[in-house]
Formats: C-alpha cells, structure tokens, sequence
C-alpha cells in the first residue's frame, strides 16, 4: 500500500431515490380512520456504505452488518425540539442490499451525491444499505432517535478496517398532519448528536425508470391534491405531490416510462466508509556470471494462501512476456510454455500509485483462499501479484536445472522495486515462504553461472596473439609507406 497525502473529496448533495442515495424520505404511510393520533408505521429508508482501496486492487468479497438500538432522550430547549429514545428497535432490520464483490463498479473520482474521502492513488466502491422501520409503531408525534453501529469486521474478512467513528444516529421525524392523522414525514442519518432541522418542503426529483423499486415509496405530482390530507406535500418548487399507489408503480416499471417522484428533506450524508488495506508482491529473475544465459527462461512456481475464498487479484506482466515463451529444462529439450493462459482477462486496472503499469489480467482464489500459478522469466523480467492482505502467505520456488550449473541465490525485501541481488542468501531448495506482513515485498532471484578460462592457454596464446597484433601493425604501416613511396614515384 503507497501512502500519500490524503485529499478531501465531497461531492455536492443531490436528492434521489433510496437505491441511489443516503437519506430519502418515503410516502407517509398515514392510517385512514380520521381520528386524531391514530397510530402509524415506519417505512424503508437508506444509507450508503463506502469501500476504499487502492487502484490496483480488487474488491474483496465483504459484506457488513450492523445493529441498531434506542438513543438517548434530548430535553428540549428554546431552540431545539425534544428527542425521544427511538422505540421497538429490535423490530427494525438494516441490511446491505448486496455484497461488495470482485469486479464491482469503482469510482476514482467523487460521484455526484456521494460523500467520501480518498487519497490520489486510491477509489472506492460503494453499496445501499436499507433500513425497514415498516414494523415500528409511533402513536405521537415527535423526533424519534436510533443508534447504529457497524459490527467490526472479523478475521475473514482480511484486510477491513472499520471506519474512525462506528456510530450514526437515525431520527425518525413522525408529525401530525392537518387532518388530524400520523406520518412519518422524513428520517435524518448524521454522526452526531445535535437535532437537525427538516426544511418546511422537501425536494422533490424525477426517478429514472432504469431506478425504480417496485415496493418503494414514490410521489405523483397533483395540481388537485389537497396538501395535509393523505400524505399529499408541498414540494420546495411550490407544486403539490400525493403518495403513488402500487398500481402506478408496477405500471411505469411495466411501460418503462416513469412519471413518479422521490421525496427527501434537507438531510446530512454520513454514510459509514470503510478501508482496505493491501500490498503486492513483485518477483524479479536476474542471471549473472560469465557463463549466465541472459535469454534463458526460467520457471516459478507461486502460491499465495490463506486468503479470502474466491477472491480475485491482478498480476502486472508489463515486464514479462506474456506468451510464446521457449522454455528448456534440460537444456535439450524445448517447450511453447505462457504467462497468461493460467489467467482471466477482464478489468484493467492501473497502479497509479507507483509504476503506472497497467493489468487486465487475475486470478481467482479457490474455496480455501489459495491459488497456484507458474511463471517463466529471463534476465531482467518480473511479474507483480497486486492486492495482497498482511495476513496472506506466498511460496515461490524456482524449478532448478541440475544439469545447466547455476547457483541459485535469493534477495528477499520490503522495499518495492529494489532490483539489486547484493548480500543474497545462497538457497539449496529455491524456496521462498513467508507471510506477506504491512509491506509491499519484493524477491530476486540470482542464476549465477562462471567459467574459468585456464591460465596455461591465456599464456601459450599471448605470444601468437602478440605477433599477430605486430604483424597487423606492420602491414598496416609497411601498406601506408607502400602507398606513399607510389604516390612519390607518380
């Protein structure tokens, strides 16, 4: 993981439909009896979650969870209103909607309406999280105040780190409209503990077709509506909106032509934002000695384990080749062997944090968390597996040709890119295991193979190769004065 300074991204708040956005209000569910503090229920508001990682990473299989529990009465003052504990808790359910997953959409730049916070070489992913307040009952009215808490993540779920601040209050705001009945008119989700104020009218936007849920709460725009009976509100544009029945809904999702709006009111975004945390693991072959084959492959076999299962990672082959590939045990016989046929194509990712490379391709880890790969490099060539976690292990062994006379030898370092096989540990097995740690690792191996050239023959030449060189140099002056001695007779 590179570490820059960190820059503040906020995006401009836009008000849209539960599945796109933080904090919406939905259609009163108003009981129709016409007495006075008849009771009511909740209805289904959102929040977002964030995930933030590196460019070059993968999501990672990882879902939170959460509770909920009554918060603390608020005595009201000459400013604020009152705030009552948040009732029937246990009744209301918080779910994330889907699963953060490899090959999800991820975002590098801040989305309009979202709300988080992310350094250079770093984007997020994000998920909707509901919470279905459809069992609680409210018989009067007032603001009615939730705790939730996101569970910490566990040890499977690698490389998770919870956000600073686990906590959000919900305040459910319940009003008794003009003709006398309850409804839930809106719900504020903020981090900390001052009441916020609802503005008089809520914004009201146009829901996209592609967006609608067919059980969610939506308004129709109504010139005849009377405001205050039936859930009927006047929006901030001065018109007047009633609660949409489920045939409208089921109609504009049936005709994909979508005359239904989402309502919410002045609300902060404070969704829970999540880190996490990877590193990555570069293998480098160099081939030294007088006598070393620079254009030799050579064959690795890696395995990383301990992993989330059925997780994806990216491996950068920008300085390896991909395919097509003459490899040689023997020295005798050859092979057509490749880099890429053991992975998948698919997104392109980039690290932007360091090299700048780009990978389309990656692997999957098995049910248990581990894969196996094999990788052929020559002189000077290295492959890099993106996206680690610290507790995640590595084992990298070189395939040794018993009858070519190398010394096989080792650099292992934390530091990425060092490209330097100074001070390496002279290996018998080839074999690097380790647990990847809070670094990016780096491991060289060394292939080195010398000739001696005997000293009797350097000796017995020197004298041929001494009379050869004066030779040279006499024809060559005897030629010159040759040719000037026939320029003087011309």
């Amino acid at each position: 993981m590179r570490k820059f300074h960190n820059r503040k991204m906020l995006a401009a708040a836009t008000i849209m439909s539960c599945m796109m956005a933080s904090q919406v209000i939905a259609a009163p569910a108003y009981n129709q009896s016409g007495k006075s503090n008849q009771a009511t229920t909740g209805a289904i508001t959102c929040f977002d979650k964030y995930l933030v990682l590196d460019d070059n990473a993968d999501v990672p299989n990882y879902t939170a969870t959460y509770t909920i529990e009554a918060g603390r009465a608020v005595a009201g003052t000459a400013n604020t209103p009152e705030v009552f504990a948040g009732i029937q808790a246990d009744r209301i359910t918080i779910k994330q909607d889907n699963p953060f997953k490899p090959g999800q959409t991820t975002y590098q730049a801040v989305q309009l309406g979202d709300t988080v916070e992310f350094a250079n070489n770093q984007k997020y992913a994000k998920q909707n999280v509901t919470m279905n307040l459809g069992n609680v009952t409210y018989t009067q009215p007032g603001i009615y105040r939730y705790i939730i808490r996101e569970v910490p993540a566990n040890e499977g779920q690698q490389g998770i780190t919870n956000d600073d601040d686990t906590s959000r209050f919900l305040d459910v705001y319940v009003e008794t409209e003009e003709d006398g009945k309850l409804g839930v008119v809106g719900y504020v989700f903020h981090k900390d503990e001052a009441v916020g104020t609802l503005a008089d009218e809520p914004d009201f936007q146009l829901v996209a077709t592609a967006d609608l849920l067919r059980h969610a709460a939506y308004y129709v725009q109504a010139d005849d509506a009377v405001i205050g009976k039936n859930g009927v509100l006047l929006g901030a544009d001065g018109k007047k909106y009633r609660p949409a029945t489920q045939a409208e809904i089921d109609s504009a999702i049936a005709n994909q032509n979508s005359n239904l709006y989402s309502a919410a009111k002045t609300l902060k975004g404070s969704g829970f934002q999540n880190l996490y945390t990877t590193y990555d693991l570069l293998l480098e072959k160099q081939v030294t000695g007088n006598q070393g084959n620079r254009e030799e492959y050579f064959q690795y076999t890696v395995t990383v384990s301990g992993g989330v299962p059925n997780s994806r990672y990216h491996v950068d082959l920008t300085n390896a080749t991909p395919a097509n590939i003459p490899y040689t045990l023997n020295g005798i016989n050859t092979t057509n062997v490749s880099n890429i046929d053991q992975l998948t194509k698919g997104e392109i990712l980039t690290n932007t944090g360091d090299t700048n490379y780009e990978s389309e391709y990656y692997f999957e880890t098995n049910d248990q968390g581990s894969a196996t790969l094999t990788f052929y490099l020559k002189d000077d060539q290295f492959v890099e597996i993106w996206g680690l976690t610290s507790n995640m292990t590595y084992n990298i062994t070189e395939a040794v040709k018993p009858d070519e006379g190398y010394d096989i030898s080792y650099k292992q370092d934390t530091t990425q890119n060092t490209h330097n096989v100074t001070n390496q540990q002279k290996v018998n097995n080839a074999k690097v295991q380790t647990q990847m740690g809070e670094s990016d690792d780096t491991v060289i191996y060394d292939n080195y193979r010398n000739g001696v050239v005997p000293t009797g023959i350097v000796l017995t030449a020197a004298p041929f190769a001494v009379a050869a060189g004066l030779a040279g140099g006499f024809l060559f002056v005897g030629g010159k004065k040759r040719k000037k001695k026939e320029n003087d007779e011309q």
